[in-house]
This record gives structure tokens, sequence and C-alpha cells, in this order.
């Protein structure tokens, strides 16, 4: 897994900004209605960048604890935590992208009451999923594996018990003939 780049991410909110303003108009020119932007889709982009950033920053307090007599981190785990950052961060950018488009489009009539909401509700939900995206950006840094400094850049490091990292237990001399590689 590669880190993520800021630049896929403006890349897909680019995109998304630009499929919620043409939707918005589609929906408006094809049925004649605005499309409905209710209070709980921005909210609940908040929430889930909130429950995030709570996770990185309990998951960060265990990292730091694992040398000091606690137990280590499974690295199943951190796996995962990373694949949920990643997946996390470009949800982000999807929704910033969807709610800055469909807000762009309420924005050309603002003298409407309900477009002035519209608009409101999507410049929050902006807020939210650019803090969705630096939640999901931070966990995804906490992840990340100190270099090596015995190693030669590009080089892995050698095990330390000599097992593999499918059965760190058994080590390459000790691995029966056909077994797993």
């Amino acid at each position: 897994m590669t880190p993520t780049r800021p630049t896929v991410l403006a890349a897909v909110a680019a995109i998304s900004l630009v499929l919620g303003l043409t939707s918005a108009d589609v929906v408006d020119t094809v049925w004649g209605r605005s499309i409905p932007v209710p209070w709980s889709s921005a909210i609940t982009v908040g929430a889930v960048a909130v429950a995030l950033a709570g996770w990185a920053l309990s998951f960060r307090r265990r990292l730091k604890a694992a040398g000091d007599g606690q137990p280590r981190v499974d690295p199943f785990v951190a796996v995962r935590t990373a694949a949920l950052a990643m997946a996390a961060s470009r949800t982000g950018a999807i929704t910033a992208g969807l709610f800055g488009g469909i807000g762009l489009w309420y924005a050309t009539d603002l003298s409407n009451a309900a477009a002035r909401e519209r608009a409101v509700i999507c410049a929050v939900g902006v807020v939210a999923s650019v803090a969705l995206v630096l939640a999901a950006l931070w966990l995804e840094r906490i992840c990340r594996l100190p270099d090596d400094s015995d190693s030669p850049p590009g080089e892995l490091a050698a095990p330390d018990d000599g097992g593999d990292w499918v059965h760190p237990s058994v080590s390459a001399t000790t691995r029966p003939r056909g077994g797993p590689r």
C-alpha cells in the first residue's frame, strides 16, 4: 500500500464537484425540482470525521504504549486501520466534491430561502468532508511503519526470528518441505 497522495484526492474532489453540479442541473431540468440536501447528510459526515479522529487518537495512544509493557498492536489491525483511513480519505474527497457542486448550483440563486438554506447545508457538508479527509490522512500517517535505519533504502529488513509474516514462529530453516512459503 502506498500513502495517499493529496493530488489524487484533489482530482477525485474535482470530478465529484463537476458531477454534483451537473446532476443538480439535470434533476432541475428533467424533473423540474431541486435536489434535496438534508441537514442529516452534513451532520453524518461530520460525525464520521469525529469518530475517525477519535479512532486515530486511540490508535496512536495504543501504538505509543506498546513498548511500555503493553501488548503489541496486532499487525492485521494496523493494516485494516490503514485501509479504513485510505477509504475514508477518498470518501471524504467524493462527498466534499458533491456537496461543493450541489452547493455551487444552489449559490446561483440565493434570493430563494430554500436555496440559501441548502447552500449553507452544502457549505457545512464541505467543511465536514474536509475534516473527514484530514482525520483519515492523519490516521493513515499514524499507521505507517517507521523506516529501518539498518537496511539500505528500498530493501526490506531481515526478520528478527527468521520467520515469515504469515507464520512468524516458523523459521525458514524449520519449515517443512512442501509447506506454505
